[in-house]
């Protein structure tokens, strides 16, 4: 099992559309907001299955 990299808290604002498309895709993947929100910059930045 892969050692999980220690996390830092971040704080931002987004449009509250988005931040509802980011909840409702979490909750279909029964994952947690944080994850999606680290997965799609990791994809963003072009980090290959990234699960940090």
């Amino acid at each position: 099992m892969p050692v999980a990299e220690p996390t830092t808290a971040v704080t931002f604002k987004l449009p509250p559309s988005l931040v509802d498309a980011v909840r409702a895709r979490a909750a279909a993947e029964t994952t947690t907001l944080s994850d999606v929100v680290s997965r799609a910059l990791r994809a963003f930045l072009g980090e290959a299955g990234g699960n940090s």
